[in-house]
C-alpha cells in the first residue's frame, strides 16, 4: 500500500493462446471436430484477409466490337471459360480466369499463348473470410508451449502461433 491508501499492482502477463489459421471454413470445421475428439476445445474467430489471386486475360481491344470478335476466335480455338470485360480500367479486355495458384495461372497463360494469342497475367488480391481457432495454453506449459502444441498432433499445413489471447466478443445486449 502506498500513501493515501493507493495500491500499486503489477500488471499480470496476459494469458497465452494457441492460434491456428487462418483456415478456409471447411478446413477449420474439420480441424475443430478432430481436436474436440481429443479433448481440446477451441473457439473460432472470423477474420478477413487479403489473399493473392492471379488473373489471366487478353489485353484490352480497341473497342467492344473488336473484343467480341477476339472472344469468338478464342472460342473457335477451344477456349470456353472466358468473358469480355465491358467497363472499368480493363474495358474491352477478355478475362480467361482468376486463379489462387500462380503456377496454374502461368500454365494457362502459356497454353493460350501457344495458340497464338497475346495473353497477360496480373497479380491482384481478394478479401476473403477465414477462421482462426484459438485455445488457451495451459498455465503450466507456457515456457514449453511448442512441446505442448506438438503433443496436440496438429496436421501438417495449418499455420499456428502462440500469442496473447484475444478477448472474447462482448455479449450482445
Amino acid at each position: 500500500s502506498g500513501e493515501g491508501g493507493e495500491q500499486v499492482a503489477e500488471a499480470a502477463a496476459p494469458p497465452l493462446c494457441l492460434e491456428v489459421g487462418p483456415l478456409a471454413r471447411a478446413e477449420g470445421e474439420r480441424l475443430l471436430s478432430d481436436l474436440a475428439g481429443r479433448g481440446v476445445e477451441f473457439r473460432t474467430r472470423e477474420v478477413e484477409i487479403e489473399e493473392p489471386r492471379y488473373w489471366v486475360f487478353v489485353p484490352p481491344a480497341s473497342d467492344l466490337k473488336a473484343a467480341f470478335a477476339l472472344s469468338e476466335r478464342l472460342r473457335e480455338a477451344g477456349l470456353r471459360d472466358l468473358q469480355v470485360i465491358p467497363g472499368g480500367p480493363k474495358r474491352n479486355a477478355i478475362s480467361l480466369g482468376l486463379y489462387r495458384n500462380a503456377a496454374i495461372a502461368r500454365e494457362r497463360r502459356e497454353r493460350i499463348r501457344a495458340l497464338g494469342f497475346d495473353v497477360s497475367l496480373e497479380e491482384t488480391s481478394q478479401k476473403v473470410s477465414r477462421l482462426l481457432l484459438e485455445t488457451p495454453v495451459p498455465a503450466g506449459v507456457a515456457g514449453a508451449a511448442e512441446v505442448w502444441v506438438e503433443g496436440l498432433g496438429l496436421p501438417e499445413g495449418p499455420e499456428w502461433r502462440v500469442a496473447s489471447c484475444t478477448p472474447p466478443p462482448a455479449p450482445a445486449e
